[in-house]
Parts: C-alpha cells; sequence; structure tokens
C-alpha cells in the first residue's frame, strides 16, 4: 500500500517570507478597492471580496474571478525555498505520493530546485498528479499557480470539487449500486484511476500543516464518505478499506502577555475538541503537539516529520490494517 502525505499552508507559515491565505485575499481587496473582513472564513470572503466590487459597475463581468486568480499566482509565483526550509526533510521520508492544498511549488523545489511545471495549464480541476519528482507523485489538489483558472478560493469552486468527486467516486453503472466505481477500485486493484481523491480510501495518509476547516468541503466530503463505507460495511467495504490516515496538529497552547510566556488552561479550546472528535469518529486517528513543547512551529514540524518516518516504516505499516490500532 503506497504512503501519502497531504500537506497544508503550515509548512509555509514557517518561513520568513510566508505568507497567509488571508494576508492573500486582504491584498487582492486593497487592488480592487473595497474593505477586507478577516473574520469571515476565506471561501465566503472571496466572494463577499467580488460582490462588493462587482455591484460598483453597471456592466459587470465574470472574468472578475479569473483576474483575482491571477492576481494571487503573480503573488506566490517567484516564491522560493530556504535551505534550511523544512520542507526539505520530507526528502528522507518513504513517501509514494505527496498532495497539497498549496498553490506554489516549495515542496517541489524540496526534491528539484529547479523545478519548472510543464503541462497543460488550462484545467479547473486537477484529478491526477501534476509532476513526478524523484519518483514521488504530486498533486495539487486545490490548484497550482501554473493554471490561474485551478486556483480554488470560493464556495463555487469548492462545490464543484466535491460534484467531482462524488461523480468520481460514488458514481454508479445502470444504477446499481454494486458497480460503484470506490466499490470496483476497492475490489480490483487494476481499476485505480489515480487520482488524489481515491487515495483517501487506498492509501495511507499523514496530514499535516492542515487546519481542515469547515471551508474545505471536498476533504470533508470525503472524510466522511469513506467513514460510512467503513463503519456501515456498505456491501462489504469494512473490509476493503485497510488504509490508516493520520492527522498530526500542533496545538497552540502558549500565548504572549507581557513578554512572560505561559500556558492557556490545559482544556482544549471547543474548536479544537470538536474538530479531533469529528475527525476520530471518522476513522482517523489524531496525534497532537503542544506548541508548549517545542517552542517554534519548526521544531514541533521537526517531530512531526520524524513520527511519520516511523509511521510510514515497514513494520509500523504492516500493522495499519489490524483492527484497534486507531486513536493511540
Amino acid at each position: 500500500m503506497e504512503n501519502c502525505l497531504l500537506i497544508g499552508n503550515g509548512l509555509n507559515r514557517t518561513l520568513e517570507t510566508s505568507i497567509s491565505w488571508g494576508d492573500l485575499l486582504k491584498d487582492i481587496a486593497e487592488d480592487f478597492g473595497v474593505d477586507y473582513f478577516e473574520d469571515i472564513p476565506m471561501p465566503q470572503e472571496f466572494e463577499r471580496i467580488i460582490n462588493s466590487y462587482l455591484k460598483t459597475f453597471n456592466s459587470p463581468t465574470s472574468d472578475i474571478y479569473e483576474d483575482i486568480k491571477r492576481k494571487i499566482a503573480d503573488k506566490i509565483k517567484y516564491t522560493k525555498l530556504p535551505d534550511g526550509a523544512i520542507h526539505n526533510k520530507l526528502r528522507n521520508l518513504p513517501v509514494d505520493v505527496i498532495m497539497t492544498t498549496n498553490y506554489d511549488y516549495l515542496l517541489e523545489y524540496a526534491f528539484s530546485s529547479s523545478y519548472v511545471h510543464k503541462g497543460d495549464t488550462g484545467k479547473k480541476y486537477l484529478d491526477g498528479p501534476t509532476s513526478t519528482q524523484q519518483g514521488i507523485e504530486f498533486f495539487h489538489i486545490h490548484g497550482m499557480v501554473a493554471s490561474p483558472k485551478s486556483i480554488c478560493l470560493g464556495y463555487e469552486h469548492y462545490a464543484g470539487l466535491v460534484e467531482r468527486l462524488r461523480s468520481s467516486l460514488n458514481k454508479k453503472e445502470n444504477n446499481e449500486n454494486s458497480k460503484m466505481i470506490i466499490k470496483q477500485i476497492l475490489y480490483n486493484e487494476k481499476d485505480k484511476l489515480n487520482t488524489w481523491g481515491e487515495k483517501f480510501y487506498t492509501s495511507n495518509i499523514a496530514i499535516l500543516g492542515l487546519g481542515l476547516t469547515s471551508c474545505e468541503i471536498d476533504l470533508w466530503w470525503l472524510i466522511t464518505h469513506r467513514a460510512y463505507l467503513y463503519y456501515s460495511n456498505y456491501f462489504g467495504l469494512k473490509s476493503q478499506i485497510k488504509n490508516r490516515i493520520v492527522f498530526f496538529d500542533i496545538l497552540d497552547d502558549i500565548k504572549q502577555n507581557s513578554n512572560k510566556m505561559y500556558l492557556i488552561n490545559e482544556d482544549l479550546p471547543l474548536e479544537k475538541k470538536n474538530l479531533y472528535s469529528l475527525l476520530e469518529d471518522s476513522h482517523i486517528e489524531v496525534r497532537k503537539y503542544p506548541l508548549s513543547l517545542y517552542t517554534t512551529y519548526k521544531e514541533a514540524y521537526t517531530q512531526i516529520v520524524k513520527d511519520i518516518r516511523t509511521l510510514f516504516s515497514s513494520n509500523a505499516t504492516a500493522a495499519f490494517i489490524q483492527e484497534g490500532n486507531y486513536g493511540m
């Protein structure tokens, strides 16, 4: 069974030159002369910025979506990877696939410093691998800078991803449940499509640097759909879903106050409790890394990379399919 990483913007945030998605949207709002509201979730704020801009025109155009995506691509496409970046430690992991929600190529640069994307740049949805570096397949599940149209920001795009996932994995031939694509894949290796969506059912996945907010409806559809098929034993699929998914999360339990570092209440914040419960009840293991034990995010990620190496070792992988290993 192949081993995969699913990586969000968390690793990038350890870099001095990093920029958050919120910062990107704030810049875009300023470019278009509209207000920016940081407390609104990204997909909704993206749509609000567009509508705030469009309502000032007598002859609005739908090209605004593509214009904003091109602007965002331009802001990050020249980002370089420093020598000491945590990304470089990924080279030592026994992985077959790296999936990312990031639009940049910092992960590719860790494996090939001279990487330049080649291939189709006009697609809106990137289902398959975008490149292969040192034998590792890369998937940009929410788009990439070389293909601005593919950059996923608003709910229209997220909803399109869900529709695409449902169609590619849940589709039934001649309305027969027994001929669901995902069932065919799980029972027959040769039917694999090699899309990023199917990895959630067929591959071991370590998730890191990803907040998994409720906005990411495509990922949550995959997570809950996989859990339903497993727990309901739909068409005997419980015995076929043998992969292990582990969520590695850095818990910020430190605050700065009058130049003194102190621990927050030992109780988890409600939003974290809810997130962990949702994941654990969806057949996903959660591993927590309190920031107070590591001081910096980079040190915490260094430990996570070490733990992923152990997780993906041959002995650990062999134990993935054993019942009862979740929630360790």
